[in-house]
């Protein structure tokens, strides 16, 4: 059955101050069937009926609720770059201050990012603006004041993970972004996937260094933590591991910012 999703579908319907007519016709299906639906009559709904509703009644896609739906039906997680950000984004960025964090999507994507992260890519001269793909970047951008080694190694570490992760997926946007990407790298995506093999076991993404202070470089760890129902975000946070990182991050305590994806 369908296990309360017809009731929150009813009570987002109803909120939104829609009959079940419109709701039919964005979907599109019928009356009849949104009924049946609402009532808890249909036993299974096809996942890609799940997605739309989710999509037109926008809250589920962005609070997760959407996921739980699916999980309760048999199927996998909706994956998408580019879906909007949850509620709690503002708050989330805001527990990880003074320390540099930001919000990347599945595609790699960066969503959202706190003042201290702005202050990291504005150290290092390689602001990244919202919505653009980390690791291409990384990659196109001529380095200043960050050694290229070090850039090289975080990029090639970004896109064995995007790899990974594409890899269990078929969707029509991971042709999408795997053609974005050969496009801003100027190869084929066979190219660029021969250059960043994937390797056995998930990878992740260890210590690095930046230059933030001209005397000595600072040393990061990067943590990872992912975001409840939203498996198509994760939180990046930096974690100073010596006394110069330490400092740079308690000199420029600020209000958080997590501004609108560009």
């Amino acid at each position: 059955m369908c296990e309360g999703i017809g009731s929150e579908i009813k009570a987002l319907r109803e909120k939104l101050g829609w009959s079940q007519d419109h709701l039919a016709q964005k979907i599109p299906l019928s009356q009849k069937e949104i009924s049946r639906i609402e009532h808890e009559q249909v036993v299974n709904i096809p996942r890609a009926t799940l997605i739309r509703l989710g999509e037109v009644l926008e809250s589920p896609v962005a609070d997760g609720g959407l996921n739980r739906w699916l999980h309760l039906q048999g199927y996998r997680d909706y994956l998408r770059p580019g879906l909007p950000l949850p509620p709690g984004a503002a708050a989330i960025l805001a527990q990880t201050e003074p320390f540099p964090a930001a919000l990347v999507d599945i595609g790699g994507n960066l969503v959202a990012c706190n003042r201290a992260m702005e202050r990291v890519f504005g150290a290092v001269s390689q602001r990244v603006p919202l919505g653009r793909n980390l690791a291409v970047e990384l990659l196109r951008r001529s380095p200043s004041g960050l050694p290229s080694a070090t850039t090289e190694e975080l990029a090639g570490k970004i896109l064995r993970r995007l790899l990974w992760e594409w890899s269990l997926f078929a969707d029509d946007w991971v042709l999408e972004m795997r053609a974005g990407i050969s496009a801003a790298l100027g190869t084929g995506w066979e190219s660029a996937a021969l250059g960043w093999m994937i390797p056995l076991a998930r990878p992740t993404i260890d210590e690095i260094s930046w230059p933030l202070d001209p005397t000595s470089p600072a040393r990061f760890i990067t943590v990872e933590h992912g975001i409840r129902r939203r498996p198509d975000l994760g939180l990046f946070r930096l974690h100073p591991v010596n006394a110069p990182a330490q400092e740079w991050c308690l000199e420029g305590k600020a209000s958080t910012y997590a501004p609108s994806r560009s």
